[in-house]
């Protein structure tokens, strides 16, 4: 169960949720740390439960350069861009992400 409007909105949009419930997908994340801008590619992974949404960026380097790679619904604040991206406001004032699925039709 999603308690986060937000994110249930966009693994429903996106169809991101596998036969199996779990939701796992690649994405191209933009991050708006401290005044810099950095641009990188993860697969991301989203745990929801009853009582906690929290989104998984999976790729080992984020920590090596300081970004965030575990975001959670109860300390961040999750907006939902419809139909184009995930947009992550961290609890450090003026600092947010924004998670594009990157899907393939076939």
């Amino acid at each position: 169960m999603v308690t986060n409007n937000a994110i249930k909105k966009f693994i429903e949009d996106f169809k991101l949720r596998q036969s199996n419930g779990v939701v796992v997908f690649p994405a191209k994340i933009n991050f708006n740390i401290n005044g810099h801008t950095k641009q990188r590619y993860s697969e991301i992974q989203i745990v929801t439960s009853a009582s906690l949404d929290t989104v998984y960026l999976l790729n080992k380097d984020l920590k090596f350069e300081a970004l965030p790679d575990v975001l959670k619904a109860s300390t961040e604040t999750f907006k939902y861009i419809d139909h184009k991206y995930l947009l992550i406001k961290t609890n450090n004032s003026g600092n947010f992400i924004e998670v594009y699925p990157m899907l393939i039709d076939v």
